[in-house]
C-alpha cells in the first residue's frame, strides 16, 4: 500500500452530513472479505506493456503528472501543479507541443485543474479554476478560444460527449444539481440526480475527479468522495449501481454527525479502517477499485463476471518484471488500461539493480531506452485482460 502524504489529508476540510435521497430503488450490493485477501500476477491482469518513455525538450519538465489522456495519435499529460503546464506527445512518446500559457490575459490561465481532449476536433479543452474559464487549444497548442464561467457553471471535473459538457459544479445549494450537463455554449443546464440514501454530502471541495470511463462506450461512470457506491449513466439515465463494502473494519458513517477531512481520517487513522477510494479502472468483466485502510492506498478487484470482489494484498509483476504496483494512480483516465509514470533517475535506478530472468521478453526494450536522470517521465502502459482468471487468483 501508499502512503497518503499527510497534507494532502489535512487539506480535505470537508463538511458532511447526511440525508435521504430519491435514487437507488435497483443497486447491487457487495462486499470485500478483508479476511481472505489474495495475490494477483501482473499476468493475470494485463495482456502487454508498452514502455514509452517522454521526451524531454530541454526547456519543458513535467514536475508530476495528474492527468493523462490517450488518443489515437496524441498523447497528452497534464502538469497542474508543478509546471502548470499542458505537455503534447505522439504516441511513442516524441514531444510535439507544449501549452505553457500562465497569466490572466486572454488565452492564459492561472491554474489549469483539467484537461480534455476531442482528436476528431483536433482540440484541448483546459478548465482553469484560478479565473473560472474553459480555454480552447488545438493539438499543436495553438489558442482557439475561451469561455468565461459563471458562477452557477464553476465545476471540479468535466467531459464532453454528444454536443454536451457534463460537469460537477463547485458550489451547490441543491444537492440534486451538484452534477448534470448543458450544451457547449453553457445553457440549459439539466441535473443528474445521484444522491441516494445514506450517501456522504461532502462540500467545500478536496476532491477534483469524479468521472471515469467505462469499457462501454456508451456509458460514463460516477463516483463521489469516497462513497461506497459506483454509479453508471448511459447518456442522462442511470443505468446500474454498484455498491461495495467492507465485512469489517470499515468507516461508519454516522448521519447524525458533521464530519471535515479532518475528523474523517484521523478516525481511519486512529482505528486503521478501510473505505473505498476514488480511482477505478473499468474493463470488460472486471474492475480495479482503489481502497484505503488508515492512511494507505491500496487495490480491491470486483469481478463482474461472478460478482465478486476481493481485496488483494499483493502483486508480481511477473509480466515485465519491473515494479509491482498496488495502487492506482491518480493520473489513469481510460478504461481498459492502466498507467504506471516512473522517474528517470527511478528507472534508470532500477533498471541497473533489478535482476529479471534472461528470457523476459522486454529485457530487449528496456535495454534500447536510454534516459537522464532528470529527463521526463517512462511510461509503463498496461492493457488489461478482457477477463480474470479466477483459479489461478486464488493460488
Amino acid at each position: 500500500m501508499k502512503n497518503i502524504p499527510i497534507f494532502l489529508i489535512i487539506g480535505f476540510l470537508l463538511c458532511c452530513n447526511g440525508q435521504d435521497g430519491a435514487l437507488a430503488s435497483f443497486e447491487a450490493n457487495m462486499v470485500i472479505d478483508v479476511d481472505k485477501p489474495i495475490t494477483i500476477k501482473y499476468s493475470q491482469l494485463f495482456d502487454t506493456c508498452s514502455i514509452v518513455p517522454l521526451e524531454t525538450d530541454g526547456e519543458h519538465y513535467i514536475g508530476s503528472i495528474d492527468k493523462i489522456i490517450y488518443g489515437k495519435e496524441n498523447l497528452v499529460v497534464l502538469d497542474n501543479r508543478m509546471a502548470k503546464a499542458v505537455f503534447i506527445f505522439d504516441r511513442k512518446g516524441k514531444i510535439k507541443a507544449v501549452i505553457n500559457n500562465q497569466g490572466e490575459g486572454p488565452g492564459e490561465y492561472k491554474f489549469p485543474m483539467n484537461i480534455y481532449m476531442s482528436e476528431n476536433e483536433g482540440k484541448i479543452y483546459i478548465h482553469d479554476s484560478g479565473s473560472a474559464k474553459l480555454l480552447t487549444f488545438s493539438t499543436d497548442a495553438q489558442f482557439l478560444d475561451e469561455f468565461q464561467l459563471k458562477p452557477e457553471y464553476r465545476m471540479e471535473d468535466f467531459f464532453m460527449k454528444d454536443d454536451r459538457l457534463y460537469f460537477v459544479k463547485t458550489y451547490v445549494e441543491n444537492w440534486t444539481e451538484k452534477i448534470g450537463y448543458t450544451n457547449l455554449e453553457f445553457k440549459n443546464f439539466q441535473p443528474l440526480e445521484t444522491y441516494l440514501p445514506g450517501d456522504w454530502m461532502i462540500r467545500d471541495g478536496g476532491k477534483h475527479k469524479y468521472f471515469y470511463k467505462s469499457d462501454n462506450p456508451e456509458e460514463f461512470i460516477y463516483k463521489d468522495f469516497l462513497n461506497k457506491r459506483i454509479l453508471f449513466f448511459k447518456s442522462d439515465e442511470l443505468s446500474e449501481v454498484v455498491s461495495i463494502t467492507f465485512n469489517k473494519h470499515f468507516f461508519e458513517y454516522n448521519k447524525e454527525e458533521k464530519y471535515n477531512g479532518r475528523t474523517i481520517f484521523e478516525k481511519m487513522a486512529r482505528e486503521n479502517l478501510y473505505v473505498l477510494g476514488d480511482n477505478l479502472i473499468d474493463t470488460k468483466n472486471f474492475m480495479l477499485i482503489s481502497v484505503i485502510r488508515g492512511n494507505r492506498g491500496g487495490l480491491a478487484v470486483w469481478d463482474k463476471s461472478t460478482n465478486s470482489t476481493y481485496l488483494v494484498e499483493k502483486t508480481v509483476n511477473d509480466l515485465d518484471e519491473f515494479y509491482p504496483v498496488l495502487f492506482i494512480p491518480e493520473y489513469n483516465n481510460e478504461s481498459g488500461q492502466f498507467t504506471f509514470a516512473v522517474d528517470a533517475n527511478e528507472f534508470n535506478r532500477i533498471k541497473t539493480e533489478k535482476k529479471r530472468e534472461e528470457d523476459n521478453p522486454y529485457n530487449s526494450l528496456l535495454s534500447q531506452i536510454s534516459v537522464d536522470n532528470y529527463d521526463n517521465p517512462v511510461l509503463f502502459i498496461y492493457q488489461l485482460k478482457e477477463s480474470l482468471d479466477i483459479e489461478k487468483k486464488h493460488h
